[in-house]
């Protein structure tokens, strides 16, 4: 117990920070809307969870069958379009779902999932925080816990950590996975050795560029620790054996084919082209639409550039420099993470592989950019004459960012740093989330108080499943049909192409615009009436 209090006296800072940020969390997760990803999403977990149910014989419940009718979940593995999509770290609310019977709500289920995923996010940072603390700052409290607060005070990283059950939970993921290959490089012992083929499995999983962490790990451990011995040898093929086997028993759809699934996997990734940007012609850059699967080599330094606090991107890019010119004497860690990152940066600069709507696919490297910014930053505290001036300007730094967090809730996923940002709203993919249609829907039902109230909205189940029942039955969709009461323009893109599809001239005469919501000078969202 007084080991306890002394490892809290210690991290005291960590513990208030997480504390804190749990109970912002509790307070603040059902102000977020879906992405569009979310229903895909959900439909996966169900898919996977009903191969388990089938492989211990277990029937489907009833209520189970009626939740899954009302999510067009797909009725087998074999033949699902997204079978290559992970979800083994989504199962758990799935499984808490099924301790209601399947009755706890539809809407209180997605918020679930959203607080889950937080909480996921939350217990990353403490890894973080350990990370940095046994591995790369060498049990400097301060140090750590600032690279936890940088992380944390990343706009689009911290709005995105409440509904982005893909790419935060991966980043997420990624961080304790690395925490593990650290531990194991150092330590070499049986359970930092099980825990990391744990980890590794759940990370694949997720996504199976996470397979890149253990490529590296043995890259590492033959060529940088020089662990040659039979032992050494025997625990990595252990790893690697182990890892494989617990992805097979995670990923349902691999057991059709355990061999091949992997390879396959990574094709489609690597080629994999969104129905969704091929509708609208790719993304948006620079003002001009280009197609996703044919971005310029510079498309994600850019966007990293942008949507990164500029603080955080010059300490950073000091960082690099500093790594270069002492590289033999930098702390074997923070080359591990640095060549993990550079790797992933030129291999999608590059090969430029498909991805869409900024950096998220990416995301899983921002810790490492975190960790040198810091890095830098304790390099100019331990040459700079006046450490307060630097204390002060920093702290001012953070609480601007953090005003910007507060002020712009729930759109923190919105932000561009302030030194591109009236540019940026205008000439890049702004609002593809489209998490504002929760927000307009629900502007239309303290509106309008009939039981039945005909609605289009282009993506018209995204954020229906928010509401709870009795809500959800006075909205009917209708889906490119405008024979309807209310039109929603949540992206406030839809209407401006309305010609494309063929109802811009109907639409101006029978519609009037009655509210909207913008923000930075661009359209959020718009809610148009029938006159």
């Amino acid at each position: 117990m007084n080991n306890l209090k002394v490892k809290i006296k210690e991290h005291k800072l960590l513990v208030v920070l997480v504390i804190v940020l749990s109970l912002i969390g509790l307070i603040t997760y059902r102000d977020y809307g879906n992405n569009y990803d979310e229903i895909a999403e959900v439909r996966t977990a169900f898919v996977n969870y009903r191969e388990y149910l089938n492989i211990f014989n277990i029937k489907n419940n009833k209520n189970l069958q009626d939740q899954e009718e009302k999510l067009l979940v797909f009725p087998n593995m074999k033949d699902y379009k997204y079978k290559y999509y992970g979800a083994a770290i989504q199962l758990p609310t799935i499984l808490i779902y099924s301790l209601s019977n399947y009755k706890m709500g539809l809407n209180n289920f997605f918020f679930m999932r959203h607080l889950y995923t937080h909480f996921i996010f939350l217990i990353s940072l403490i890894y973080f925080y350990f990370l940095c603390y046994k591995f790369i700052f060498k049990k400097n409290t301060k140090m750590s816990f600032i690279a936890v607060l940088f992380l944390v005070l990343s706009p689009r990283i911290y709005g995105d950590s409440f509904y982005n059950i893909k790419d935060l939970v991966f980043m997420s993921l990624s961080i304790i996975n690395i925490y593990y290959i650290f531990s194991y490089l150092e330590k070499d012992r049986k359970k930092p050795i099980f825990r990391l083929a744990l980890v590794s499995a759940l990370t694949i999983n997720s996504r199976v560029v996470g397979g890149i962490f253990l490529l590296f790990l043995i890259v590492y451990q033959l060529l940088v620790y020089k662990k040659r011995t039979r032992k050494d040898i025997i625990n990595m093929i252990f790893v690697l054996i182990t890892t494989y086997l617990l992805y097979i028993l995670l990923t349902p759809a691999s057991w059709l084919n355990p061999i091949t699934f992997i390879p396959n996997a990574v094709s489609y990734f690597y080629n994999y082209v969104d129905p969704y940007s091929k509708a609208i012609n790719g993304c948006l850059y620079f003002g001009k639409s280009i197609p996703s699967n044919n971005l310029p080599w510079h498309y994600l330094p850019v966007w990293i550039f942008i949507t990164t606090p500029i603080i955080y991107i010059l300490l950073f890019l000091l960082a690099i420099i500093l790594i270069i010119r002492n590289l033999k004497a930098t702390n074997k860690f923070l080359l591990y993470a640095n060549t993990v990152m550079i790797f992933m940066l030129l291999f999608v600069m590059i090969l430029r592989p498909t991805i869409y709507f900024g950096w998220r696919h990416l995301y899983f490297i921002y810790p490492v950019i975190i960790i040198d910014s810091v890095y830098a930053l304790g390099y100019l505290y331990n040459k700079i004459a006046n450490k307060k001036l630097l204390k002060v300007l920093l702290s001012i730094y953070l609480i601007f960012i953090l005003s910007f967090m507060v002020i712009n809730h729930p759109y923190q996923y919105l932000y561009f740093n302030n030194l591109v940002r009236s540019y940026a709203v205008k000439n890049f993919d702004f609002n593809n989330w489209r998490l504002t249609e929760y927000d307009a829907i629900k502007y239309i039902l303290e509106n309008d108080y009939r039981n039945k109230i005909k609605v289009y909205s282009y993506f018209d189940n995204l954020n229906y499943y928010l509401f709870d029942e009795d809500e959800a039955n006075r909205i009917e969709f209708k889906t490119r049909n405008f024979d309807v009461d209310y039109v929603i323009d949540a992206s406030g893109d839809e209407i401006k192409n309305m010609d494309k599809l063929l109802f811009k001239s109907y639409f101006t005469k029978e519609f009037k615009l009655i509210y909207e919501k913008k923000k930075f000078g661009v359209r959020l969202y718009a809610v148009y009436k029938r006159k």
